[in-house]
């Protein structure tokens, strides 16, 4: 394993928090504060700009740079932004190469739509390019409505650029910044490809939870119950909508399947006794074939057509994913040699369901879990674990880089490779881009002086328009880096 040497360093300003509301116990409909932020920092170039947030102007940080130094900076420039040696400045593609078994939740125009924020496989990654040099930072604060500290989730895209962003209730963000409406759920918001959004939500404790299927506008277009508390939803190639949840009445874990016009029953299938986990619980490929981790330590593949059981590891996997193009299920698992803990990394064949041990890194703190996997191309794995950003390849563990950010937060990454993790550090919130080789890119300060919070959790997307949207759980802020 190496340790990979930062290339650049990038430092921010403080963002400006002009006494905006920094998350209280509001009584009635939530509000939302844009604030405006200015951040400097140096590119790949070595150019240190400062860019105003509300104008996205840079401006030359000195003004007593040598001839060399500027001929260097606008041959850099031209390079990155796309300039023809005519002064003609060209936009850079926002969307890469789309390759077969690629993102299943990626269209062919590249302009992805979202479930659970990662898609249906949970890659984490997007063919969009996103936040280029860190510059151009806008936030919102989006208030909870009944406790100042409350749970956020990562940001899903709809229609038209709307970005839905759930803390107590789901919050739509327009595409300028403005805050659309507000309604009530239990979980994250699944976008199907029709622009269409489901929320579940349980209106006491007493009551079935329901699921309501809504126009982009938030408008109902149908409900029904579900016979158990749901995880987050996801929603197949044809529109079918699926639930995973614990059914209180038969105490099994089942997964139901609704078509999406009225939500009537399709089909279900339940896996027994137990209970349903957290993220990565539920999976399904481009061709529709499902996978369900359940907390009895069972990985189970369902057949598309039959949804019957092709296979069943009886494993315990505390993390999985779908590497499509691959072929397996990155997974995630902690194991016991002796007196010694370990967090094991392994994949397994979507086919047969055999699994394969990769990697193994010791247990660096009690509780302190590895993130969720990013998927980049060629078998590269990425992950956060006790501030590290870690890069473990599949096919050959030995190329294995780690890089210190002082994130825990997932990673994302973009269209040309760049890795994205965010950082609460020391009351500043930031953001951090990596190259695909371990090397840092830049470092932003997104906000300074930020409150501290008993809750934790910072969250990001990539906005199929280009934006990286970044949400921090301790100040109720979500920030928006243009470019």
């Amino acid at each position: 394993m190496t340790t990979a040497a930062p290339e650049t360093t990038t430092s921010g300003t403080d963002a400006n928090s002009d006494g905006s509301p920094t998350g209280q116990a509001t009584e009635g409909p939530p509000t939302t504060t844009n604030v405006p932020t200015t951040s400097v920092g140096t590119t790949d170039d070595g150019t240190t700009t400062e860019t105003s947030v509300t104008t996205g102007t840079p401006v030359t940080a000195t003004e007593t740079d040598t001839a060399s130094e500027t001929d260097a900076t606008t041959e850099s420039s031209a390079t990155e932004t796309g300039s023809s040696s005519s002064g003609e400045t060209e936009e850079p593609s926002l969307v890469g190469t789309l390759g077969e078994g690629d993102d299943p939740c990626v269209g062919g125009d590249g302009r992805s739509w979202t479930t659970f924020g990662r898609c249906n496989a949970r890659t984490n990654r997007s063919l969009v390019l996103s936040a280029q040099t860190g510059e151009d930072v806008e936030l919102m604060r989006i208030e909870a409505g009944f406790a100042a500290d409350s749970a956020m989730a990562q940001p899903v895209f709809g229609m038209g650029g709307t970005a839905y962003v759930t803390n107590v209730w789901l919050t739509a963000i327009g595409p300028d910044w403005s805050e659309l409406f507000t309604v009530d759920t239990d979980v994250n918001a699944v976008v199907a490809p029709d622009g269409t959004f489901y929320t579940a939500f349980t209106e006491t404790y007493d009551t079935m939870p329901e699921v309501n299927a809504r126009d982009p506008d938030g408008s109902v277009l149908w409900t029904r119950d579900l016979t158990g508390a749901p995880w987050p939803p996801m929603v197949l190639s044809d529109g079918t909508l699926l639930f995973l949840g614990h059914r209180s009445e038969t105490d099994d874990l089942a997964l139901q399947a609704l078509e999406p016009t009225a939500g009537a029953d399709v089909w279900s299938y339940s896996f027994g006794p137990g209970d349903i986990l957290d993220r990565g619980s539920l999976l399904a490929s481009s061709t529709d074939e499902v996978y369900v981790r359940t907390r009895q330590g069972h990985l189970v593949a369902l057949d598309a057509i039959t949804h019957e059981p092709r296979w069943d590891t009886s494993q315990s996997f505390a993390e999985v994913a779908l590497d499509e193009a691959g072929g397996r299920l990155v997974t995630r698992r902690g194991i016991q040699e002796g007196n010694y803990s370990y967090e094991e990394f392994g994949k397994v064949d979507v086919a047969t369901g055999a699994y394969e041990p990769v990697l193994k890194l010791p247990v660096m703190c009690g509780g302190c879990d590895p993130s969720a996997f990013a998927l980049a191309k060629d078998g590269w794995v990425h992950f956060s674990y006790v501030g590290t950003l870690f890069a473990v390849n599949l096919d050959d563990p030995d190329a294995t880089w780690e890089l210190e950010t002082g994130s825990t937060a997932d990673p994302v990454i973009g269209g040309d490779g760049t890795i994205y993790v965010a950082i609460d550090d020391e009351q500043q919130n930031l953001v951090t881009a990596v190259h695909a080789d371990g090397t840092l890119r830049w470092t932003t300060v997104l906000e300074d002086n930020v409150e501290p919070s008993s809750w934790a959790g910072t969250y990001l997307s990539i906005d199929p328009q280009g934006p990286l949207l970044v949400a921090f759980a301790e100040n109720q802020t979500v920030y928006r880096v243009n470019r």
